[in-house]
């Protein structure tokens, strides 16, 4: 399990990364919320409660945005064990990232999880390869 979220991460690192080279590009200033949550200030000004996005450490940004999400979504999977891993997780990810936004409390159940990614799976929402 612990290879498995290193991979993860460290794929996910790349991922910030090549997210950060092209906001450079863009020079958005982001701020961090109470909560922790990153949002874009595209009147980006001087004050103190805006930091620019790329001087966040790859460590704190991860922490703070997705390793919330996927450490429940891990469990879930862990739990579940579906036939398809990695569709059931992009699912769990994408069903339940607006509760996250919203820092509100996660589904506790994995069956409604397994329940959205059957639908997925059913609408062709979610290709499967």
């Amino acid at each position: 399990m612990a290879a498995v979220v290193q991979a993860i991460a460290e794929v996910l690192r790349q991922l910030v990364e090549n997210k950060i080279n092209r906001l450079r590009k863009k020079k958005r200033i982001w701020k961090v919320s109470s909560a922790g949550e990153l949002a874009v200030d595209d009147k980006a000004t001087s004050k103190k409660s805006l930091i620019d996005f790329q001087s966040l450490p790859t460590r704190s940004y991860l922490q703070q945005t997705v390793i919330p999400i996927l450490e429940e979504g891990l469990t879930s999977l862990t739990q579940d064990r579906p036939s398809d891993p990695i569709g059931y997780l992009a699912t769990y990810l994408l069903e339940n990232k607006g509760q996250y936004d919203l820092g509100t409390e996660t589904l506790d159940s994995g069956s409604q999880v397994e329940d959205v990614h059957t639908q997925a799976k059913d609408s062709k929402l979610l290709e499967l390869t």
